[in-house]
């Protein structure tokens, strides 16, 4: 596993081997402003870009940031000019955090449009390890 990317609101990791790129939310995104958290968004979106990883692991589970509907727009909107994110495996772990897990489900929501393919639309877990294990079946 290769750290592409650390600050005090995420760590994005990258193993080669697996084609997966992992995003670690952190319980300091609570103190994210809205410039903040669209500067972290922006990193990880080159990086997708640049990488086009095979899965994706979307670790929310610490995410206290609450993604706002104009902000689940924009964020659909930057998913969708990255066509590589559209064929990749994605699984969500779930924020431990109520409002931060309505937004999100409202975002996945919002996504169906994004994904082509029921086989590359995202689904959700509440441990890391069953969605490690989903994301290592073919």
């Amino acid at each position: 596993m290769e750290k592409l990317y650390d600050s005090n609101y995420q760590e994005i990791i990258f193993s080669a081997d697996q084609s997966l790129i992992e995003i670690n939310w952190r319980l300091e995104s609570e103190d994210m402003s809205l410039y903040d958290f669209r500067k972290e968004m922006l990193k990880l979106f080159r990086l997708l870009r640049k990488i086009a990883p095979k899965k994706i692991l979307w670790n929310t589970k610490e995410l206290k940031f609450i993604l706002a509907p104009e902000v689940q727009t924009w964020i659909n909107h930057k998913l969708g000019l990255i066509p590589q994110v559209q064929h990749s495996k994605a699984a969500l772990i779930n924020s431990e955090y109520i409002f931060t897990l309505v937004s999100l489900e409202q975002l996945l929501d919002e996504m169906e449009n994004l994904y082509t393919s029921q086989d590359y639309k995202p689904k959700v877990f509440k441990s890391k390890d069953a969605a490690i294990s989903w994301l290592s079946m073919d």
